[in-house]
């Protein structure tokens, strides 16, 4: 199944790669002259060559990346998480919390 990915990863690449050509081509014969009109194909064309090429470079180093155990299914140390509930935020009713805020009255009693 890996050596699936990989081929059909590579594959991907090798197709976008001969696709570079006849990108440039287009490119190259829809280049805008004087008119006040833009041609925005070539630009498109290439926006989405280079996010699928990017696409399958990032794909071909995590595959990498997996394939040598840079992944571990049961990792040694896992980041400690903890969850707090709404409730056991300190609220407007904490002695501490009314000192802090900017729009309190000042206190009276000295």
């Amino acid at each position: 199944m890996k050596l699936l990915r990989a081929r059909s990863a590579v594959a991907a690449l090798f197709a976008t790669v001969a696709a570079l050509p006849a990108a440039s081509t287009l490119a190259q014969e829809a280049t805008p002259g004087t008119n006040s009109n833009t041609d925005v194909v070539p630009t498109l064309v290439w926006m989405a060559l280079g996010v699928a090429g990017l696409a399958i470079v990032l794909t071909l180093f995590y595959f990498l990346k997996r394939s040598v155990g840079g992944f571990p299914k049961n990792p040694s140390w896992v980041a400690p998480i903890s969850i707090r509930r709404s409730r056991d935020f300190p609220g407007d009713t904490d002695a501490h919390e009314s000192t802090h805020d900017a729009h309190a009255q000042p206190s009276t009693g000295h």
